[in-house]
């Protein structure tokens, strides 16, 4: 009986393990999407405090760990992320 009852609850904590994981996704797409209209509408699509950190990496390290840093932030892809940080 008590190998039943561990078995449904690991069974149950992987299929909540599933959909946090599924959730984060569609959390993470719904930033890119915001980021997009955003773009399109001309907003300001990174706040003043990231904006900084980005043309600190920029300067002192590389553009490489900025554009990771903006992608990471925003969920940017690679391609928009290394214009945005070029444009800085």
């Amino acid at each position: 009986m008590a190998t039943i009852l561990s078995t449904a609850a690991l069974l149950a904590i992987f299929y909540i393990a599933l959909k946090v994981s599924s959730l984060h996704e569609d959390v993470r797409n719904l930033h890119y999407k915001l980021d997009r209209l955003m773009r399109e509408q001309h907003v300001e699509e990174v706040d003043h405090d990231l904006n900084v950190k980005l043309k600190e990496l920029k300067e002192n390290q590389s553009s490489v760990k900025a554009v990771k840093a903006l992608r990471e932030e925003t969920g940017l892809s690679l391609i928009e992320a290394k214009q945005y940080v070029d444009k800085l």
